[in-house]
């Protein structure tokens, strides 16, 4: 996580997945980021954030499809339709990464 931060200068978290949430369990903050929803210990849905998508795609399938059914917007950005997410997590598992972009915050965007 310290390399990553120290080649970016941009905020670095750890996160697992929790049911169908992300739990943040480690983050560096950088200088000059911008503000972001992501605490230490709170859970963050899924399929709105680059690092959930990632352990989504990756779950097994009757967490994927839980989490399918609990697709709730956070931000006009946030992917809400079924389809358009398997697409996007398909596509997470076809290029080994995910994004997100003011799906969770406005002005932010992730890589995971």
């Amino acid at each position: 996580m310290q390399d990553l931060y120290e080649a970016t200068h941009e905020n670095v978290h750890l996160a697992i997945r929790q049911g169908t949430s992300a739990l943040y369990i480690e983050r560096i903050h950088g200088k000059h980021s911008v503000v972001v929803a992501s605490r230490v210990g709170r859970p963050l849905p899924l399929h709105a954030t680059g690092v959930g998508k990632v352990l989504l795609a990756y779950a097994d399938d009757d967490v994927r499809e839980q989490a399918l059914c609990e697709l709730k917007s956070v931000t006009r950005y946030t992917m809400t339709e079924r389809g358009r997410v398997l697409r996007e997590l398909a596509n997470v598992r076809r290029n080994g990464y995910a994004k997100s972009n003011e799906e969770m915050t406005l002005g932010t965007c992730a890589l995971a």
